[in-house]
């Protein structure tokens, strides 16, 4: 075998031992996760200051970008429809957009970038510091301690963000449908919830759920295995943003495929 194909060989077979590596991590964190939460062991204050930042502090960002896509939304789907003469169904593209798919992609996407990213840098500090090392001497476990109350309140805050994003995004596509459409407001509000069913909306809000446990697993994992000093710490946060995006893309396909298409 000559020297180029060994070398292609090994190079596959390391990226297939660190995929690997990647996804037992990942698992491993989660079970985890899960175990410490059904046995009660949340801590109540670091879990309502992690509601505070994914929530509140999160608030304003995900508020303004929401209002303003739905205004997006409402003008790029009135000039094709304007040729046809349905404005009048902006509201249902709007309305369905959101509710299916724009409102929870949309929030895990800001939420990746602002919170997901402070969670791997805090984390690859202490690890960086051994402050994770001194947790561990104390015989307390990283995980329980640092990313049980993360995960809980990205469970509970991504799907509350997601209703209050779907509800800009509507108000944003009623503004530009009843001052450039010429809608009136019950007409465009009884074609925005005309089509969409409880099923649309429960589907919207699992995928929040799924996306905000990607978002902290992804973003704990990359700062837990965070390594060689404030370089190490930079390049932990950039993966984290990265692959939670790309985590997030594949976990919605794969939900809009199972109860959409399937």
């Amino acid at each position: 075998m000559k020297r180029e194909q060994r070398g292609l060989i090994d190079a596959l077979g390391h990226r297939l031992l660190a995929f690997i590596h990647f996804v037992g991590s990942l698992a491993l964190i989660l079970v985890k996760v899960i175990i410490a939460l059904l046995t009660g062991r949340l801590r109540l204050v670091p879990f309502l200051q992690e509601c505070d930042i994914f929530g509140n502090r999160s608030f304003w960002t995900v508020a303004i970008i929401s209002f303003f896509f739905g205004m997006v939304v409402a003008m790029e789907s009135a000039t094709p429809l304007k040729l046809t003469g349905g404005e009048l169904y902006v509201s249902t593209i709007v309305t369905l957009s959101a509710v299916r798919e724009l409102g929870p992609v949309l929030v895990a996407f800001l939420l990746a970038g602002r919170v997901g990213s402070a969670i791997a840098a805090e984390i690859g500090t202490m690890k960086i510091t051994e402050q994770i090392d001194a947790l561990n001497t104390l015989a307390v476990d990283p995980v329980e301690y640092l990313v049980v109350p993360k995960f809980a309140a990205a469970c509970l805050m991504l799907p509350v963000l997601t209703i209050m994003a779907d509800a800009l995004q509507i108000l944003g596509g009623y503004v530009i449908g009843t001052t450039t459409l010429n809608l009136n407001t019950s007409l465009f509000f009884f074609q925005a919830f005309r089509f969409v069913t409880p099923k649309d909306i429960m589907i919207g809000l699992l995928k929040a759920l799924i996306f905000g446990i990607i978002i902290v697993i992804v973003s704990s994992r990359e700062g837990l295995f965070a390594e060689g000093g404030a370089r190490g710490v930079g390049r932990a946060t950039t993966l984290a943003v990265v692959i939670s995006l790309f985590m997030v893309i594949v976990a919605d396909l794969v939900i809009t495929a199972l109860f959409y298409f399937i």
